[in-house]
């Protein structure tokens, strides 16, 4: 062989029971399908040419160029995994602005679902961004924003408390009237985004709730027919000495007892649920005929992280609510009077 054009690939198959095959030349062979790992546990002794994850850190491969990945409409396109092509911006001499090359490996492509600016966003490395930003200081985040100061978070969580300080620290030396304080919030491309992200939280956060009601709602009901159905056994406690204490505690007890099940059952259900999302969603959309979540809006795959903070809400609030959900049926066990339940039993 003198070069990989003249090697050649001897494949067999089938056709409706006729065999199949021939020789294909390796010149402009492309890959259809591949099985990919991402994920591993320590850095592997060969990279993988495409990004992966080392114990929840994301990284790129390491390449001549400067590995990116793109959005996937340019895989749309025709761009490839593995093709090179460069960066071209403008950047300032002493006479006048000249367009500068950065060479660039294309190591995959991502999914910037339905945000307006993702489709315009490239991921690169550290170096390569600060080539750029170092040559060019013409970026901003903010059209408005032709000067200031950009300050990066490692939590995101944090931007809105970070800024009530910046706030109070400008107040205090006389800065407001000079600068406007802004978080990522109030970008323009981010703006409607994180609004519609907002209520939708609160949305759910009204369902779960109202969903907590019924729930309770119900535990009501099958107290109050369980004192109905107990009323006998009720009276002979009270006649034999018990309180109305002990009675009301054994209902409010019962309410108690059965919200932690359910809450134990529940996040078990949840867990199990989120660890095979995947096929969740495929059954749905057997059922359907199609897709149940569009990949334009949620992506190849649905988020399966347990939200801890719903966690802790519901196994506190659950079992809280329960209780005061057997207090209704308790009261109306300790209002019961024994010697008319004996007479007519």
């Amino acid at each position: 062989l003198h070069s990989l054009r003249d090697l050649r690939i001897e494949v067999k198959t089938t056709l409706q029971g006729q065999p199949l095959g021939g020789q294909i030349p390796w010149d402009g062979l492309e890959v259809a399908e591949a099985e990919t790992e991402m994920y591993f546990e320590r850095e592997p002794a060969i990279p993988p040419p495409w990004p992966y994850i080392v114990q929840s850190e994301a990284k790129l491969p390491n390449t001549l160029e400067p590995a990116v990945v793109l959005p996937k409409h340019y895989q749309n396109n025709g761009v490839k995994m593995g093709d090179i092509g460069y960066f071209s911006y403008g950047a300032a001499t002493s006479s006048s602005v000249q367009e500068q090359r950065l060479p660039l490996y294309v190591a995959g492509f991502y999914d910037p679902g339905v945000m307006a600016i993702g489709a315009k966003c490239v991921l690169a490395p550290s170096s390569l961004v600060h080539a750029i930003n170092t040559s060019s200081q013409n970026f901003t985040y903010d059209s408005n924003m032709v000067n200031g100061i950009q300050v990066y978070l490692n939590d995101l969580s944090q931007a809105k408390e970070v800024k009530a300080k910046l706030v109070e620290a400008f107040d205090k030396g006389g800065l407001t009237p000079y600068f406007e304080i802004t978080t990522f919030h109030e970008y323009d491309f981010a703006k409607d985004l994180m609004q519609q992200f907002q209520s939708d939280k609160y949305l759910f956060t009204l369902i779960g709730v109202i969903v907590l009601l019924v729930a309770c709602s119900n535990i009501i009901s099958l107290l109050v027919i369980l004192v109905n159905d107990k009323k006998r056994e009720i009276a002979i406690l009270s006649a034999m000495g018990a309180t109305k204490k002990s009675i009301a505690l054994i209902f409010t007890l019962c309410g108690g007892i059965m919200g932690t099940l359910s809450t134990l059952i529940g996040t078990l259900a949840a867990m199990l649920t989120l660890h095979h999302i995947d096929a969740v969603v495929s059954f749905l959309s057997f059922l359907q005929g199609h897709e149940a979540f569009n990949t334009v809006f949620y992506g190849k795959s649905l988020p399966s992280e347990l939200s801890k903070d719903a966690l802790i809400f519901i196994i506190i609030a659950t079992p809280i609510i329960s209780l005061l959900a057997g207090l209704v049926p308790a009261i109306k066990a300790c209002k019961l009077s024994p010697t008319e339940i004996l007479r007519s039993e």
